[in-house]
């Protein structure tokens, strides 16, 4: 870097844990993400309005049908080809899914900005499945408390939602198309 000494440059470094020549500062609360990745991102930390997934499920069946009748409930599409269906994600239970490894995360208290955040200034010293949202906290707090119950109820017990978790977890976090699959089944007739 121009105008700083390399032994002062590389105290920086050091005490940073950054690379020579990395981008790694950038504007509070911005995530480096490709187009491609940014709604990924997005879909896992929000929950979808109710009229978005109503028009997504519009647009496919007009797609599929070519706007005629469907033959077939949308909730029957959505099961596996080996059970008669399409093997289309169910958008809810998709949703819910990405949340809940939202939760997971959080629960794990994995090494990331956001989940530091949540644990050290809203859980504090309470369980993540004992914590319940005040009346001031974000909507995304309060979406994930409301996740928090789906989850719970789903798998029984927070307890078996948790045994469960680390069954389908590996190094990267919980695998997101199990707890799908499970929550499939029970959230369909629910949401």
């Amino acid at each position: 870097m121009k105008g700083i000494q390399n032994n002062v440059l590389d105290g920086i470094l050091a005490m940073t844990k950054f690379a020579r020549g990395e981008k790694s500062v950038r504007a509070p609360g911005t995530y480096p993400c490709s187009y491609s990745r940014c709604g990924v991102l997005w879909i896992q930390l929000f929950s979808l309005p109710a009229t978005v997934i109503e028009k997504i499920h519009r647009f496919c069946k007009i797609f599929l049908w070519n706007s005629k009748r469907a033959p077939a409930v949308w909730e029957e599409i959505c099961h596996p080809k080996k059970d008669g269906g399409l093997s289309i994600r169910h958008i809810q239970s998709w949703n819910v899914a990405l949340l809940a490894r939202v939760l997971w995360n959080i629960h794990r208290k994995v090494d990331k900005f956001g989940v530091k955040w949540v644990n050290e200034v809203y859980l504090r010293s309470v369980s993540l499945w004992d914590w319940q949202p005040k009346k001031g906290d974000s909507l995304l707090l309060r979406r994930l408390a409301n996740i928090q119950d789906i989850v719970v109820t789903a798998f029984g017990s927070s307890e078996a939602a948790v045994q469960c978790m680390m069954e389908w977890s590996n190094i990267k976090g919980v695998e997101k198309s199990k707890v799908y699959v499970y929550l499939r089944l029970k959230l369909t007739r629910q949401l």
